[in-house]
C-alpha cells in the first residue's frame, strides 16, 4: 500500500483492478498508444498506468 492505496506491480495488474467495461476501454487505449508509439514503455507512475517514450 502507498498512501492508503494498493501499489500495483505492473500495468496489467492495474488494468485488472477495474470492472470489465473499464478493463476493455483501458486495454484498447493501451493498444492504440503502443501502436502509435512503438518504442513506448508501459510503467506505473503515481499509482496510475502510463507510457514513457524517449
Amino acid at each position: 500500500m502507498v498512501n492508503g492505496k494498493k501499489a500495483f506491480a505492473n500495468v496489467d495488474e492495474y488494468i485488472a483492478n477495474f470492472d470489465n467495461s473499464r478493463h476493455v476501454i483501458l486495454k484498447n487505449i493501451r493498444k492504440i498508444i503502443l501502436k502509435n508509439a512503438p518504442g513506448a514503455i508501459k510503467v506505473i507512475l503515481f499509482q496510475m498506468t502510463s507510457c514513457k517514450f524517449q
